[in-house]
């Protein structure tokens, strides 16, 4: 009987000994999200559901590409605790990104996901009567200017008008009354013709709450964006305002005495529209239906 047992045990033995090692693991690693997407970047987050079977990881990250299923052979940037900011994207362009980490086994990949980038400061939609315009996605599908009037470019300030002056050095209009597309008021309409003409209080208003408002620097220039739901975007440089605030006029008068503007501060992030009286000069950001 204990010859039988040794017997036994001298089988187990072998059997146990005869088992294969498991194989070995990639780590899992999962992609979340991504968020913050502007016109260049956009922040990345992953996370390490497992190192796989070896003691630690050799590196993780996110990879991506213009294609579908990108891997580390494309572009790649290691993470620091599930967090990864990329930089130098292009504008309006579609990319694919997707979490991975590599241990001594190999490289797994996370879940893609799909992101545009935003349209660039100087991106339009068109033109009308040769000027450029954007669709912003609004509600009311109003289009606004790529640039102030007089300027030839979005970071320029342009002409900086009295209200209801055609001119640079005209006169004000002293009569209250909305003046949007009065040609002869309106600086917009007057010198851009066609369906170009100041923006109302109601639309600068629209265009704060549906848009996302920050103070940015554009080609060294600092100014107010406005990004709207669709990726694109327009750009208000700052001007000579008043108390340190560049203003833009809108069509619409507040009382006997003052006229309704966009206001926002040249060096911390503030914006609204406020009253001015029409003899100042401020720019002026035309729109169209």
């Amino acid at each position: 009987m204990k010859k039988l047992s040794l017997f036994l045990v001298a089988i187990v033995c072998v059997l146990v000994s005869c088992k294969p090692d498991p194989e070995p693991e990639k780590p899992t690693v999962m992609t979340k999200s991504v968020e913050d997407v502007t016109e260049t970047t956009v922040h990345c987050l992953y996370e390490i559901v497992s190192i796989g079977s070896c003691e630690y990881l050799e590196s993780s990250g996110v990879c991506w590409g213009t294609s579908q299923n990108p891997t580390i052979n494309d572009n790649y940037k290691e993470g620091y605790y599930g967090s990864c900011i990329i930089y130098d994207l292009s504008p309006n362009t579609t990319y694919y990104v997707r979490a991975c980490a590599t241990n001594v086994v190999g490289t797994s990949y996370g879940e893609e996901i799909c992101f545009t980038t935003r349209k660039d400061f100087g991106y339009s939609d068109g033109e009308i009567n040769g000027h450029a315009y954007v669709d912003l996605g609004l509600s009311s599908g109003l289009k606004w200017a790529t640039c102030n009037l007089g300027a030839n470019s979005c970071e320029e300030r342009g002409v900086a008008y009295r209200w209801g002056s055609i001119t640079e050095n005209g006169e004000y209009y002293s009569e209250m009354e909305d003046i949007s597309g009065n040609i002869q008021y309106d600086a917009a309409t007057s010198n851009w013709g066609a369906s170009w003409r100041m923006p109302s209080e109601s639309e600068f208003k629209e265009l704060i709450d549906e848009c996302e408002c920050s103070l940015v620097f554009e080609n060294g220039i600092k100014g107010y964006k406005f990004a709207g739901v669709n990726g694109a975007s327009i750009f208000l440089p700052v001007n000579e305002g008043i108390m340190g605030l560049s203003c833009y006029w809108t069509s619409t008068p507040q009382d006997d005495e003052y006229v309704r503007c966009l206001m926002f501060a040249d060096s911390y992030d503030y914006i609204k529209i406020g009253g001015a009286a029409p003899s100042f000069r401020f720019c002026i950001r035309p729109v169209s239906e």
